[in-house]
């Protein structure tokens, strides 16, 4: 399951985002659900700047376990 985890945010950072207009994306693990980040195509806002940095780490082009 980790794998798969890791696959699909490198999937979102690597070939979704580049591809869109703008991308959200939220922490769903709580209720209400928390904004961790907003990327259009000029700017990227770290809104939960240690769980975008989290996220950033699943890049295909870096080793991941």
């Amino acid at each position: 399951m980790h794998r798969r985890f890791a696959r699909g945010l490198a999937n979102l950072l690597d070939l979704y985002i580049p591809i869109v207009d703008k991308t959200c994306v939220f922490d769903t693990a709580s209720f209400p659900p928390i904004p961790i980040a907003e990327i259009d195509s000029e700017k990227e806002w770290g809104l939960d700047s240690n769980s975008w940095g989290r996220i950033q780490l699943h890049r295909k082009d870096e080793p991941n376990d």
